[in-house]
């Protein structure tokens, strides 16, 4: 089953609009709030709600952050490998594509030449003159 250039295309493209995504969920990690826990009032602490103790508040957040930048960082491999392939899928095309141009291109002015009178490759002396004199080398 041959799989068409427009096939690769549509498989790539999804990948661009995934950077901006990513791009966003990393910023969003990386500027996350972390609340303090400046109160030394033992009746008025601001532990935030569902934790028994800042230092329990923290580690799940810094769980979280590393349970998150660790997706992150699978999701950017993704976009990488995504990237990497397109570009594969990119030069093998324009270069088959090339390389078959390039053999017609050739195929085309050997088969020319071939219907060439062999004669006309034939040495003048007139013919060699004539390109002295244009070539500006008269000696």
């Amino acid at each position: 089953m041959s799989i068409s250039f427009a096939e690769h295309i549509h498989a790539i493209f999804p990948v661009f609009p995934m950077w901006g995504v990513l791009f966003s969920e990393t910023i969003s990690l990386l500027f996350q709030q972390v609340a303090p826990c400046p109160n030394s009032d033992p009746d008025f602490p601001d532990i935030p709600l569902g934790f028994a103790s800042c230092s329990d508040y923290w580690q799940s957040t810094a769980d979280d952050m590393q349970d998150r930048s660790f997706k992150l960082a699978i999701y950017w491999a993704c976009v990488f490998v995504g990237c990497i392939l397109g570009a594969i899928l990119n030069f093998w095309g324009f270069g088959n594509a090339s390389e078959r141009l390039n053999k017609r291109v050739r195929d085309a002015c050997f088969k020319s030449l071939m219907r060439q009178e062999v004669a006309y490759f034939g040495k003048n002396k007139q013919c060699a003159h004539s390109v002295e004199s244009y070539d500006g080398s008269n000696d």
